[in-house]
């Protein structure tokens, strides 16, 4: 179990509602059970889940008596527990390790990796990366008082420059140029290793290689996009909210234009580019 809150956490949903879905999932053994449009979301985890450990589903058939109902829930717990550890694990690393695999300008000042305060708008290597990337050019005229002072809000659906390979970017066309940026650094690191983060190596006995992953999904994608937002905030403990950001939603946008139109070439051909890196 402890393996598969890992893994789901970085190819189903990284926001995870476990106990939302084991309460979904016991409403659906009652005969007379039609499901909401709410319910959806939570069914189609659990079946994302069940196709990586069947025994799940075995519990929640034996889930119709008070002693399966318990073990149906310690099994569950057992996944979200495993969630919540992988997510504060890959945090950590990604925080301590995020400042070396970004590229300072000759006349930037020196950055700490602590305190996290002088990352984020505070410091301009930092700045580069999460503001979006409409705004990376006003980060020294008038409107950047207001950025910093929160006058200007900075949504989910803003995508930060970091998502971005600066040599490809273009502000007139948001897709130019999108998730080919140093997001690359912060995946690698999730997936192939920490000593891949560079390098991109798909190492043995990797998240990546215990999974048998064997292609990237945007779900894939998404999650490192949040550990890297996050990784150059100025937010010390992980929050669903940085301000007005929020993560969830973040993650859902970027979910979303991959799975929204999956046959269309442009999506197509950057997982292909993606997909180059994994055997």
């Amino acid at each position: 179990m402890d393996n598969l809150g890992c893994w789901a956490i970085c190819s189903i949903d990284a926001f995870l509602g476990i106990h939302a879905i084991e309460s979904v999932m016991l409403e659906s053994l009652n005969d007379d059970y039609e499901p909401e449009d709410d319910d959806l979301p939570y069914l189609n985890t659990w079946k994302a889940l069940v196709k990586l450990s069947p025994s799940l589903e075995t519990f929640l058939k034996k889930a119709n008596t008070g002693k399966g109902q318990i073990k149906y829930a310690e099994a569950l717990e057992k996944v979200n527990k495993s969630v919540m550890s992988a997510r504060q694990y890959h945090t950590g690393h990604i925080r301590n390790k995020i400042i070396d695999w970004i590229n300072f300008d000759d006349d930037d000042p020196y950055l700490a990796k602590t305190p996290k305060s002088l990352q984020g708008i505070n410091h301009p290597a930092t700045r580069r990366l999460i503001l979006p990337l409409r705004y990376v050019d006003c980060m020294y005229d008038e409107k950047f008082p207001k950025l910093e002072n929160s006058k200007v809000r900075i949504e989910a659906t803003d995508w930060p420059a970091f998502l971005y390979n600066p040599a490809k970017a273009d502000p007139d066309d948001v897709e130019q140029g999108l998730f080919t940026g140093d997001l690359l650094h912060v995946f690698f690191a999730i997936f192939f290793g920490k000593s891949s983060a560079l390098t991109g190596k798909f190492r043995k006995n990797s998240v990546a290689e215990r999974n048998g992953m064997r292609k990237v999904t945007g779900r894939n994608i998404a999650y490192a996009a949040v550990q890297a937002r996050f990784g150059i905030s100025v937010a010390e403990k992980w929050d669903a909210l940085d301000g007005h950001f929020n993560y969830a939603d973040f993650y859902t946008e970027i979910v979303d234009f991959f799975e929204d139109y999956p046959d269309d070439q442009s999506v197509v051909d950057l997982l292909e580019s993606w997909n180059e890196y994994v055997p």
